[in-house]
């Protein structure tokens, strides 16, 4: 290989400067870069030095600049004040050189860094005092994990797996902003965390942009793979947007009045599914590790998407998603309702039973009058079961909100009869008969 490269390569300078160098060993140095082959099967790459260097250029420029941050970003990262006060000449130049000086870090070993870069790199024209606090803030994150290789490996598969996803108008100018990377076992070679390009006018077309935006490097990287001779099996796009998903595989067959407007460039997606290049697998928000580079995470979710990136654990396929619990108000109310019901003598408890207040358990409220409406126009009939008689009054009654009277009751009782915050006026007057709830 060596000698086929000096082939090919050498003779494009015909004054013979071309002649390469040959390093051989398992721990190579290129561009700032350590690349430590030690560990069979995997790869370490890290900046230590480099990483050094930039702190100690941060030091002199912020004196009062120690400590250190246990995220990258603070959680106001995208709030801009357009108020503040920019930034002087010398700590402007100051502002531009760290940023630019951390961006390249970032592309190579440190993307944990991407969402705060993406963002600083479009305020180096005019920073303010906030972007200078933001850019102190990612200075002591690196100062305290300066020393974090990025870890790569690959599991076997010859499955590529892509997680992308985007955060809808979340820039001064409601644009949304796009997210992701790949992976192939653990760690991610490719991360990428950019700004959109155009307003969209719902998260599922946010959410379409970024995959869209995605697209070129999600295909090229499988050409570049089988071009390389490694047999790729599948390539799939993770997304946790049910919507976007729909659209993407399907296309026009999904669009409807309020999705018309996504041009064509959207339903590229659409070909290459149907290509056979790439799929669509929904992912849930948990395990989405593309959110991390859409907006500025904290605590616990930025320490575990964080650690999946730079490849200190695994990455795990994502999980079925979380089932929504019962909550002990609506369980409680479900087992009022199946009582009251078996107590007059009914099976199955109706939709409109379920909607009953606790203090009106043995009625049932229909709707009547213009358009349904309930105390406004019209009025509404109250329908009680009575335990004990399988007799059932029907009471015409009209709502007005400072009244609150005793309705006499078949039986002979008094009924308080208020409903939610409505006080209920009620003149009975008998009707069908039979229990109905």
């Amino acid at each position: 290989m060596i000698a086929y490269l000096r082939r090919e390569y050498e003779s494009i300078f015909e004054d013979g400067s071309g002649a390469m160098t040959v390093h051989r060993g398992k721990v190579h140095e290129y561009l700032g870069m350590v690349l430590d082959y030690t560990t069979p099967g995997q790869v370490a790459i890290n900046m230590f030095d480099f990483l050094d260097e930039l702190v100690v250029t941060f030091e002199k420029a912020e004196p009062n600049g120690a400590g250190i941050k246990a995220t990258a970003a603070p959680s106001n990262l995208f709030k801009v004040n357009e108020d503040c006060i920019k930034l002087r000449p010398l700590k402007a130049v100051q502002f531009h050189n760290l940023v630019a000086k951390t961006l390249y870090a970032t592309k190579r070993a440190r993307p944990d860094t991407c969402t705060s870069v993406s963002f600083l790199t479009t305020r180096v024209r005019a920073p303010d005092t906030d972007d200078w606090t933001k850019l102190v803030h990612l200075m002591k994150y690196i100062r305290g994990t300066r020393r974090m290789p990025l870890i790569l490996r690959a599991d076997g598969s010859g499955i590529l797996k892509w997680y992308v996803d985007a955060a809808f108008a979340v820039h001064p100018n409601l644009r949304g902003h796009s997210g992701g990377g790949l992976t192939l076992g653990r760690g991610m070679p490719i991360v990428s965390s950019t700004k959109q390009k155009l307003n969209t006018r719902s998260s599922t077309k946010t959410e379409v942009v970024g995959a869209d935006d995605f697209m070129p490097t999600i295909c090229w990287t499988r050409y570049f793979l089988l071009a390389q001779g490694y047999d790729i099996k599948d390539n799939i796009l993770f997304q946790d947007n049910k919507s976007s998903i729909l659209l993407e595989k399907n296309g026009k067959a999904s669009s409807s009045k309020r999705t018309k407007h996504i041009n064509i460039r959207c339903f590229f997606i659409t070909d290459r599914v149907s290509q056979g290049e790439v799929s669509i697998a929904w992912c849930p928000t948990g395990d989405m590790i593309g959110d991390y580079a859409t907006k500025p995470l904290q605590g616990a979710l930025f320490r575990k998407f964080r650690d999946q990136i730079m490849g200190v654990t695994s990455i795990q396929d994502p999980g079925p998603g979380k089932v929504k619990p019962v909550s002990a108000k609506v369980q409680s109310k479900k087992t009022t309702v199946t009582s009251v019901a078996k107590r007059a003598g009914l099976h199955k408890p109706t939709k409109s039973a379920a909607r009953v207040p606790p203090q009106h358990s043995l009625c049932a409220l229909k709707k009547c009058g213009p358009k349904g409406s309930r105390g406004r126009a019209g009025g509404a009939t109250l329908t009680k079961a009575w335990k004990g008689h399988g007799l059932a009054t029907h009471e015409q009654f009209n709502t007005t909100d400072n009244e609150q009277r005793m309705v006499p009751s078949r039986n002979g009782r008094h009924h308080r009869s208020v409903l939610g915050s409505r006080k209920v006026e009620a003149c009975a007057s008998r009707a069908h008969a039979g229990p109905s709830i």
